[in-house]
């Protein structure tokens, strides 16, 4: 009887033990910046018209919710760009990277909602 009660007892100790490792593996492989995912990280403001020649240009997700902003020159995103999630009144950041003549250029780096990397590309 004491061997059966050890037995069960041990049973349910490891049980317990692989719902908490599997419990932790999951919440790392949320922020794992190894996962492959395909994201673009400006198609969130890839449809939005440039309106001045030369500037700061800023796009919003409504009216006083900030999507994105940017140096502009000749109609063209230029320089350092940052967007922004919504509902964040453009406090979290969701990627920053920077533009040659509208197009993406160089690093480009994407977070998550928590402020934590998700991942570089260039």
């Amino acid at each position: 009887m004491k061997k059966i009660f050890i037995c069960i007892f041990s049973l349910i100790l490891l049980c317990h033990a692989s719902l908490i490792i599997a419990d932790q593996n999951s919440d790392e492989s949320q922020y794992n910046s190894n996962t492959f995912q395909v994201i673009t990280p400006d198609y969130d403001i890839a449809d939005d018209e440039i309106t001045i020649d030369k500037g700061i240009q800023k796009f919003f997700w409504d009216k006083n919710n900030l999507k994105a902003e940017g140096p502009v020159k000749n109609r063209q995103k230029e320089g350092f760009w940052s967007i922004y999630f919504n509902e964040t009144e453009g406090k979290a950041l969701k990627a920053q990277g920077s533009y040659l003549r509208n197009e993406r250029n160089g690093q480009w780096i994407l977070y998550h909602e928590n402020g934590k990397t998700l991942s570089r590309q260039t």
